[in-house]
């Protein structure tokens, strides 16, 4: 057998566990296939919507598009400069072809890995409570002494 086909063997036996698990109800399966990416790097190479077809039952339209605003959020702030010349050539992101190797790239610091949970937990209805800025405790209080605190309520 070829190395190419015992690779594709490989992440289509990873896959398939990991369907497995998610279906048993088994809350592992992210941090499971984590630990099988560390030992065999072959596994690298499953597309993401694929992971989260499996795991969450997503759709294909689903899951890319949950690939596509993990990347808007972590993609770099673009600022108003003249395109060199390496700006023009780089081609757009494609969410159909994101790896589990861009997803836990550790240069982002864990950052896309939680941007393309956040997107699928806010898809299945996770709602972010706003922030409240009268929420200040004493040890989050940075005021000076001598301001007063009657305007902070008291809990």
């Amino acid at each position: 057998m070829s190395p190419v086909a015992d690779a594709a063997r490989a992440r289509a036996a990873c896959l398939a566990e990991l369907r497995r698990k998610a279906d048993r109800g088994d809350t592992d399966c992210l941090p499971w296939l984590i630990g099988q990416a560390a030992r065999d790097r072959r596994l690298l190479a499953i597309h993401v919507w694929m992971v989260d077809q499996a795991v969450f039952g997503a759709t294909r339209f689903t899951a890319r598009r949950h690939v596509a605003q993990a990347d808007a959020w972590c993609r770099p702030i673009k600022t108003k400069r003249r395109a060199t010349r390496t700006d023009r050539r780089q081609h757009p992101f494609r969410p159909a072809t994101a790896t589990l190797r861009w997803l836990l790239d550790g240069r982002t610091g864990g950052a896309r890995w939680a941007a393309w949970l956040l997107a699928i937990g806010l898809d299945m209805g996770f709602r972010l409570d706003p922030p409240d800025p009268y929420s200040h405790d004493q040890t989050g209080d940075d005021r000076t002494q001598d301001t007063p605190g009657a305007d902070i309520p008291a809990r």
